[in-house]
């Protein structure tokens, strides 16, 4: 399926949160990986994950875009914003309001 035209969306386990989706199914090592077979494929991509230093060094052949979003997920009904950075092997850019 890797082909130029395709554009596939990544949402891997926020880092730092590896176990969430099950114990012993995605490792820290996995993002290095990850990092590997994106840059090697011919489509495009967009990954969304924390803003963290080591998410930043990892997936650093990309372009990157810092985003701001609200977590609402807990259930404590504390909305809580955090720093979260688009990933993609394309150029991104945020549009303006009204844009």
């Amino acid at each position: 399926y890797d082909s130029p035209g395709p554009l596939v969306c990544l949402d891997p386990p926020e880092w730092g949160n590896e176990g969430d989706y099950g114990r012993d199914l995605f490792n820290r090592d996995e993002f290095a990986k990850m990092a590997s077979i994106l840059s090697g494929i011919k489509g495009r991509f967009i990954l969304s994950i924390n803003d963290k230093p080591e998410v930043r060094k990892t997936f650093a052949a990309f372009h990157q875009l810092p985003v701001t979003t609200t977590y609402t997920i807990s259930g404590n009904h504390k909305p809580k914003q955090v720093g979260e950075l688009i990933i993609s092997n394309v150029k991104l850019k945020l549009k303006g309001k009204g844009s």
